[in-house]
């Protein structure tokens, strides 16, 4: 990944309600989210991710708003819906990573670096040594 490139661009050419954005350094996995998210916001008329190449960690979103009404000239841009995206897709993920991180602390079983795979059998149990039963 160049480094030098910034996290998100906005390809040359966009307007008030169509946008193009470059995510440098990312792949389907946001691309996907992303893409959804945007299309569950009110003002997206269309969304749609693609990555230009497979060895290239570039995606490029396209997205399209409307305006809230054809006299009304106010509405959400689509930077301010990406963004609103970005924001919610954040949310998400966060919510998702308590929720996992609360099953994993109640969970009986212990975490994965105290588990350990039998390589002949690909049985997994546990390294601590379990106590005699007497």
């Amino acid at each position: 990944m160049n480094t030098s490139l910034p996290k998100v661009q906005i390809v040359n050419g966009s307007t008030e309600t169509s946008a193009t954005f470059l995510l440098n350094g990312e792949d389907h996995t946001l691309g996907n989210s992303l893409r959804y998210v945007l299309m569950r916001h009110k003002n997206t008329v269309f969304c749609g991710y693609s990555m230009p190449h497979p060895s290239e960690s570039v995606v490029n979103i396209r997205l399209q708003t409307q305006k809230k009404s054809a006299t009304d000239e106010s509405g959400d841009s689509a930077i301010e819906v990406f963004r609103e995206g970005a924001q919610n897709l954040i949310s998400v993920a966060t919510l998702i990573g308590s929720a996992f991180d609360e099953a994993l602390d109640a969970a009986d079983t212990p975490p994965a670096s105290l588990m350990k795979m039998d390589d002949e059998t690909h049985v997994v149990t546990s390294k601590k040594k379990k106590s005699s039963q007497r």
